[in-house]
């Protein structure tokens, strides 16, 4: 494993739902590159929309990348290539050697993930919620996203700030991931990111794409005048306010 590279992956325990969620993390700062939830992880143009927003908002591209073998990681490969101008800037491999985003995966599993499949998993059993309706996986997507993608972002500097402890025979430094992937040199590190030019950067985002807020096309559009034409809030600050909301909007549209 290269720990200077970038390591992208999908985590697809909320994807039942509608919720996937894309990360990418520095394999040796441990920092975390994004961290992000769409309606879909399995298009490479929305995988290399979050790729480009990464390189605008940290300076550029790693030395190396590196995901599994899925189709949704061929536009990764295609633009890191073009930027470095050679393919030997990316890796395809296994998941289970693309050990540092798997790793952390297994923290956010624990810490987060649990808590929406259980209210997920209510909405189910109350027989309020079928999976393989779109137009309920939609209105779900509507009412939900929002506060999942703020749970991300809280994660996200929660764990960029936090303190990682030294181990024993450990190749990376213990610190914070956000001081050490901007400091790298006072750890005993070297930042091998590389600024992509402006007109190289225009021309890649003409392929790239973010996702639909909701499964079926369009259908935000119309939520949004639901929400309007029947007074809903649709800004939730707690999950009990997007339950509410999904509830609200299942009356009208079924």
């Amino acid at each position: 494993m290269s720990y200077f590279s970038r390591h992208v992956d999908g985590f697809d325990k909320l994807k039942a739902y509608g919720f996937c969620i894309s990360g990418c993390i520095c394999g040796w700062s441990r920092k975390l590159i994004w961290l992000r939830v769409g309606s879909t992880n399995s298009d490479p143009k929305v995988i290399g929309s979050y790729y480009l927003e990464s390189i605008v908002g940290h300076g550029g591209c790693s030395a190396k990348l590196r995901s599994d073998c899925g189709t949704e990681n061929v536009l990764l490969a295609r633009l890191q290539a073009s930027f470095h101008g050679s393919f030997s800037a990316y890796v395809f491999g296994t998941s289970p050697a693309n050990q540092r985003i798997e790793c952390w995966w297994s923290y956010y599993r624990k810490r987060a993930c649990m808590f929406w499949i259980s209210i997920f998993e209510s909405l189910v059993d109350a027989g309020q919620l079928i999976l393989a309706s779109d137009v309920q996986i939609s209105c779900l997507q509507y009412a939900f996203m929002p506060l999942i993608q703020k749970e991300l972002d809280e994660t996200y500097e929660t764990w960029n700030t936090h303190r990682i402890r030294p181990s024993a025979g450990a190749v990376c430094p213990a610190g914070r991931p956000h001081e050490l992937y901007n400091l790298p040199h006072q750890y005993g590190g070297v930042d091998f990111k590389k600024v992509v030019d402006r007109d190289i950067m225009s021309r890649a985002w003409e392929y790239t794409s973010l996702p639909p807020v909701c499964k079926i096309p369009d259908y935000g559009n119309y939520l949004n005048y639901v929400c309007e034409s029947m007074n809903f809030d649709p800004v939730c600050l707690t999950w009990r306010d997007s339950v509410n909301l999904y509830l609200n909007l299942l009356a009208v549209v079924s």
